[in-house]
């Protein structure tokens, strides 16, 4: 290419991103100029559309591509679409909306109209209703902390427990004695999306009790931030239950919100384990379903991990629409309970409330301050092809403060 074609390039170049952002020509030459510097072309710049990109994320996220390129590359051969685009509208959609990437592709985000776009309940808005709907003094660590939340919410937990950091060999056998036979479940303190939970059977003689302890006392040494595991009796589910998927709990995620004193539940979904996995949690192969929140019936189908619809559940063969949560008119009034105690102690107007179903009734796992959208829009979005921003606009647009 001659230098005065080259030139003519680079300023149209300079032009077209100028038209896309609104810059001006000094700002988009400064732009161009810190990407070089990082090792970005003037070319890779304007084809992928980097100027979405905030500066000091574009050299990670450029150079984390791959997951990106065979998103882009997988949804090009299915539409006919060229991977480039796709890619800068990948690019966009992350830094503009906070899409992450793999959900670009389950909620097939390049063949939404914008105003389908709008209507998506993404983390943006999830972070909203967490922010605004939270008192000044808020105590979020309640959540992040099992120990805390196990100790604060002893009458919604139901079921023995004990924290293994620190504790000798007399004092874990002692409380694992008084667990009900069967098997029980070890937890890091420190962990997200199901990792490092373990399932095991409750020891019943000498030798099995000493393997049991040194097992959980090298967990104790290598756990995260230096935090022991907590250990916990196995929730005996509900048979109904059982019949979705019997090994593990399925956790029903309600949540709810405290305005101007009166308690609503927003949304609820049910996540179900598959193919023997012990969570349910999505990072595990785990699926999700709607809840009608007047009934608990399910009232989509299933979405997979991967974003696919499923009309019954893929290891058990048990039809997903229609079917009843037990205990229904129990699980509204204990959430009830807790999210109003939760206002009280921490402050916390907004929450997500992990509900188990045993054949006694609902007992809460564990509390969410920032309840991922995702969860309850996934299996709709597969079954409607729509988003559920609707739920939470009326209290994002409405002219009260919130609790701040």
């Amino acid at each position: 290419m001659s230098g005065i074609r080259r030139k003519l390039k680079a300023y149209n170049d300079v032009r077209a991103i100028m038209k896309e952002t609104g810059w001006s020509k000094e700002e988009t030459i400064r732009k161009l100029d810190y990407a070089k510097e990082l090792g970005i072309g003037r070319a890779t710049y304007v084809k992928y559309g980097y100027w979405n990109i905030p500066d000091e994320k574009l050299l990670q996220f450029h150079t984390v591509s791959r997951r990106r390129k065979r998103i882009a590359q997988r949804i090009s051969e299915k539409r006919g679409k060229d991977p480039v685009d796709i890619e800068k509208q990948i690019i966009e959609a992350k830094f503009k909306r906070e899409l992450r990437v793999g959900f670009f592709e389950k909620y097939e985000w390049d063949t939404l109209t914008e105003e389908q776009k709008d209507g998506m309940f993404l983390r943006p808005q999830s972070r909203s209703m967490s922010i605004k709907f939270k008192t000044k003094d808020s105590d979020t660590d309640i959540f992040d902390d099992k120990i805390r939340f196990n100790n604060l919410f002893p009458e919604y937990i139901r079921r023995k427990w004990f924290m293994s950091e620190g504790m000798s060999y007399e004092q874990f056998s002692e409380h694992m004695k008084k667990f009900h036979p069967g098997f029980y479940i070890l937890k890091p303190q420190v962990s997200s999306g199901g990792k490092g939970i373990e399932k095991l059977p409750v020891p019943t003689g000498d030798d099995e009790m000493r393997q049991a302890y040194d097992h959980v006392m090298e967990i104790n040494e290598t756990a995260e931030k230096n935090k022991g595991c907590i250990i916990e009796e196995c929730i005996r589910q509900h048979p109904e239950m059982n019949r979705l998927y019997g090994d593990s709990v399925n956790t029903v995620r309600v949540v709810t919100l405290l305005y101007h004193g009166d308690f609503k539940i927003l949304y609820v979904a049910c996540r179900m384990g598959v193919n023997g996995n012990i969570t349910d949690n999505a990072s595990q192969g785990g699926i999700s379903v709607g809840v009608d929140k007047e009934t608990g019936r399910f009232n989509t189908v299933a979405a997979s991990k991967k974003g696919e619809p499923l009309t019954h559940h893929p290891t058990t063969g048990t039809e997903i629409k229609g079917f009843q949560i037990p205990y229904w008119n129990e699980v509204v009034e204990m959430v009830e309970g807790i999210a109003r105690k939760a206002f009280d102690v921490a402050g916390l107007g907004y929450a997500g409330w992990d509900v188990a179903i045993t054949e006694d009734g609902p007992l809460i796992i564990e509390g969410n301050n920032w309840p991922s959208p995702s969860l309850l829009q996934l299996p709709v979005y597969v079954d409607h092809k729509e988003g559920v921003r609707y739920i939470v606009d009326p209290y994002l647009d409405d002219s009260f403060e919130g609790l701040r």
